[in-house]
């Protein structure tokens, strides 16, 4: 299968950026990784699908950076969760 791309790919994760990140279903690190990079998950759109978008907090410059955005398959977050480098986003009461 082809992986996503194009101007149908980008308009959809541009648009649907702030949901996730306002809202996300589930967020995740990887620890052997950059410690300042935090992944976002949401599934959003008419056809709902998983977005994951990478965000980079830089310390010294208390600045955030999107370094990432990017459909996800459900058996990659599935993958994820098992590992234990992803989490369910819990709620308050």
């Amino acid at each position: 299968m082809k992986r996503p791309g194009g101007p149908r790919w980008l308009v959809f994760c541009l648009s649907h950026m702030p949901d996730v990140l306002a809202n996300p279903e589930y967020v995740g690190f990887r620890p052997a990784s950059d410690p300042r990079r935090v992944e976002f998950v949401r599934s959003v759109g008419s056809d709902p699908r998983l977005l994951l978008v990478s965000v980079k907090f830089l310390d010294a410059e208390d600045e955030a950076w999107v370094s990432s955005a990017h459909p996800l398959k459900e058996r990659y977050l599935t993958r994820r969760l098992r590992a234990g480098t992803m989490q369910p986003v819990s709620r308050g009461p």
